[in-house]
């Protein structure tokens, strides 16, 4: 039986976030993080938290996960917040260990799965969109371009 990958190709960044910053940036999309019960408890964690290890033990023990990839963990936050708020299609991808780092990106698909207003996007829009997130969780611009993320298994 030989290694086999899969790549998924998008546009987005980089997720090289602290535990911090993607509390904080919860913190800062309260309305929009909150939308379950679940999510209202994972909320309250945020705000108690002391220790960034527990806190992603807590998402990711909890099934919480990317409402567009099906990825788990404190990180898939940053993807349902973006999508609820912009109406597109965000998804975190985990990445492969040790080989891609992990990304939050709309993957190319076929032009038929894209909602309409993922098909109104240019190249400008989503980067604008991508450039405000990736700021507030404290990347820089330049990390917002065309991505791959590979898997092997």
């Amino acid at each position: 039986m030989g290694v086999r990958n899969a790549i998924i190709y998008g546009y987005g960044f980089m997720d090289i976030f602290t535990t911090d910053e993607i509390a904080n940036f919860i913190k800062n999309h309260k309305e929009t993080f909150c939308k379950s019960a679940k999510e209202f408890e994972l909320y309250d964690k945020v705000l108690k938290y002391t220790n960034a290890e527990e806190l992603e033990d807590d998402f990711y023990m909890s099934g919480y996960e990317c409402d567009n990839s099906s990825a788990t963990g404190i990180r898939a936050a940053i993807s349902n917040i973006m999508s609820r708020e912009t109406g597109i299609n965000f998804q975190y991808e985990e990445g492969g260990d040790g080989y891609s780092s992990p990304m939050i990106m709309l993957a190319e698909c076929m032009p038929w799965y894209y909602n309409d207003i993922e098909k109104k996007l240019t190249e400008k829009s989503l980067r604008d969109i991508c450039i405000k997130y990736a700021k507030e969780l404290g990347a820089d611009k330049s990390s917002v371009d065309y991505q791959e993320v590979e898997y092997y298994y």
